[in-house]
C-alpha cells in the first residue's frame, strides 16, 4: 500500500469519525431542547409530587449538611437539627445529591430540580455511545441513543425528580466502564476502569433498589463464553457479591442511625407491598403495563424493541459478543417480575429505556445488512411515526395528566406567607396521591397529613374538590364534624376554615 492511499484513508477515517460525532452531538442537542420544553412548569403534572418531597429532602441536606443527616431523606423541612424527626427510610437516598449539587450552584427552582437528573442522564448517554461504538459500531451507537431520545418516558422522565428513574443511568455507566474495562489494552488505563467500574457499583447501589439487578446481570454474563474471557473474571464473581452484600449492610446501617432498630419493620411492610400486586387481577395488571408501555415508550418502540430482543436472541449463535447485551436486557425483567405492584406506576416500565432503545437499534440494524435501501424507508417511517406518537404522549403528560392546577400552586403561594408550620391540614384523595411535598415546597411551610389532623385543630384545611366524587364529598364532611367552614376551590384543591 503506498503512502498516499495510506493517508487517503486516514483521512477517510478522521472524516467519518467526525461525522459519526458531530451526529452524536446533534442528538444530544436535541434530547436537550426536548427537555428544556416546560422546564420551568409548576410541579402539578403526575409523578412530580416527588418533586416537591424531595426537592425539600435535598434542601434539607444542602442546609444542614450531608454528613450531620446522615444522608437522610427527610421530606419536610427542618427546622431544629437536633430534632430531625424519622427520615423515609424505604430506599437508599444517594440520589438527591445531583440535585442537591444543583440547587447548591444555582438555587432552587423548578428548573433545577429537573435539572439534576438530566444532567446524570447525560453523562450516561454519552459513556453508553461510546462504549456500544467501541464494543460493535457506531450505527448502532447512534441509533441506539436516537431511539432512546425520541422516546417520551425518556423526555418526561427525564428531567423529573422520581427516584426511580435514577438507575437508567446509573445502570449504563456501569455497562458502559465494564466494557471499557474489558475492551482497553494498556494495563494502566485497564486498572483505572476497573476500579471506576467497581466505584460506579458503589455509586449505583445507593441511587436505588432496582439498580442492583444491573451488577447481577453482569455476573450471569461473566458465566457466559465471552464472560470468560474477561481479565480478572474469578476475582469479578467473587467480589460482585460482596460489593452488592456490602452496599445492602452500608444502606440498612444509614437506615439504622436515622430511625432506630424500628426501621425494619418499616422496611420490610414498604418492599412487601411493591412486590406484591394482590387485588389486582393478572390481565389487568397485564393491560395496566401494556399502558405504561403506551404512554412511556410508544407501542411501535416498545414493538421495535421486543423484535429486536428477539433477533438478538437469534444472532447470539453466530456472534457471542452480543452476550454482552445481556445485562441490559435482563435488567428491566428482573425489576418487573420482582416489583410487580411498583411497575404499575405511570413511571414503572422506566428501567426497560435502555433494553427498549438497544432492542430496536439492534432490528434496524439487522434490517439494513439486509436490504439497505429498503431499510432506510421503513426506519424512516418508523421514526417519523414515532416521534408523532412521542409528541402526542408528551401533551398527554404536561396537558392533561394532572394532579394539581395552576390555581392551586397560586393558593399555596398566597397562603404560605400566612401560616405557620402544620397549620395547614391536608384532606385525602381516592387516588392516594400525596401533594404534599408540592404544597410544603411553595409554601415553605410543613404541611400537616396525619388522618387525625382534623381534631387537632388546624386554622386551614386543603381538601379536594367534591366534584371528584363521593370519596371527597365524604372527606369534607369529615372536616365539617370537627367545625371547619367551606370556603370555595382554587383548582382541584378547596379551603376550609376552623370556626
Amino acid at each position: 500500500m503506498t503512502k498516499d492511499s495510506k493517508n487517503h484513508k486516514k483521512n477517510i477515517k478522521i472524516k467519518t469519525d467526525l461525522l459519526i460525532y458531530i451526529s452524536f452531538v446533534i442528538l444530544l442537542i436535541i434530547y436537550t431542547c426536548a427537555i428544556l420544553y416546560n422546564i420551568n412548569s409548576h410541579f402539578i403534572h403526575v409523578t412530580e409530587d416527588t418533586s416537591g418531597q424531595n426537592g425539600i429532602a435535598a434542601l434539607n441536606l444542602n442546609k444542614y449538611g450531608f454528613f450531620n443527616l446522615k444522608f437522610g431523606f427527610f421530606t419536610s423541612f427542618i427546622r431544629d437539627p437536633q430534632n430531625t424527626g424519622p427520615s423515609y427510610a424505604h430506599h437508599p437516598t444517594l440520589f438527591l445529591l445531583p440535585t442537591a449539587l444543583v440547587y447548591k450552584l444555582f438555587g432552587a427552582s423548578e428548573a433545577t430540580t429537573r435539572l439534576g437528573l438530566f444532567f446524570y442522564i447525560l453523562i450516561a448517554l454519552t459513556l453508553f455511545f461510546f462504549a456500544l461504538k467501541k464494543l460493535f459500531s457506531a450505527k448502532l451507537a447512534l441509533l441506539t441513543t436516537l431511539f432512546f431520545i425520541i422516546m417520551p418516558g425518556a423526555i418526561y422522565y427525564g428531567k423529573s425528580f422520581e427516584l426511580t428513574v435514577f438507575t437508567v443511568p446509573a445502570s449504563l455507566i456501569t455497562w458502559s466502564l465494564f466494557v471499557f474495562y474489558y475492551l482497553n489494552q494498556n494495563e494502566k488505563h485497564k486498572k483505572i476502569f476497573f476500579w471506576l467500574f467497581i466505584l460506579s457499583i458503589l455509586i449505583g447501589c445507593q441511587m436505588a433498589w432496582f439498580y442492583y439487578f444491573m451488577p447481577m446481570g453482569i455476573w450471569i454474563f461473566l458465566l457466559t463464553p465471552p464472560g470468560k474471557q474477561i481479565a480478572k473474571r474469578k476475582i469479578l464473581l467473587f467480589i460482585l457479591p460482596l460489593i452488592l452484600f456490602f452496599s445492602f449492610g452500608l444502606t440498612m446501617l444509614q437506615f439504622y442511625l436515622l430511625n432506630g432498630p424500628n426501621f425494619w419493620n418499616d422496611l420490610i411492610s414498604a418492599f412487601g407491598f411493591r412486590t406484591k400486586a394482590e387485588g389486582l387481577p393478572f390481565s389487568y395488571w397485564i393491560s395496566r403495563i401494556w399502558w405504561i408501555t403506551q404512554l412511556n415508550i410508544t407501542w411501535i418502540l416498545a414493538i421495535t424493541g421486543i423484535l429486536g430482543i428477539l433477533a438478538w436472541l437469534f444472532k447470539i449463535k453466530r456472534n457471542y459478543k452480543l452476550l454482552f447485551f445481556m445485562p441490559i436486557i435482563l435488567q428491566p425483567f428482573f425489576v418487573l417480575l420482582i416489583f410487580r405492584q411498583w411497575a404499575t406506576h405511570p413511571f414503572g416500565v422506566i428501567p426497560f429505556l435502555g433494553a427498549i432503545s438497544l432492542g430496536s437499534a439492534i432490528l434496524f440494524d439487522y434490517i439494513l445488512e439486509k436490504n439497505k435501501a429498503f431499510s432506510i424507508f421503513i426506519i424512516m417511517i418508523a421514526l417519523s411515526s414515532s416521534v408523532y406518537l412521542s409528541i402526542q404522549k408528551l401533551k398527554f403528560f404536561y396537558n392533561d395528566f394532572l394532579i394539581l392546577r395552576e390555581e392551586d400552586i397560586a393558593l399555596a403561594k398566597e397562603v404560605g406567607s400566612k401560616v405557620n408550620d402544620g397549620d395547614i391540614c391536608l384532606g385525602r384523595n381516592p387516588q392516594g396521591v400525596g401533594v404534599d411535598g408540592i404544597l410544603a415546597w411553595y409554601m415553605s411551610k410543613n404541611v400537616d397529613t396525619t388522618e387525625n389532623c382534623p381534631k387537632k385543630g388546624a386554622p386551614l384545611a386543603f381538601v379536594f374538590h367534591p366534584g371528584f366524587g363521593e370519596y371527597t364529598q365524604n372527606e369534607i364532611k369529615n372536616f365539617e364534624q370537627y367545625n371547619y367552614k367551606f370556603l370555595g376551590c382554587a383548582g382541584f384543591l378547596c379551603v376550609m376554615q376552623k370556626e
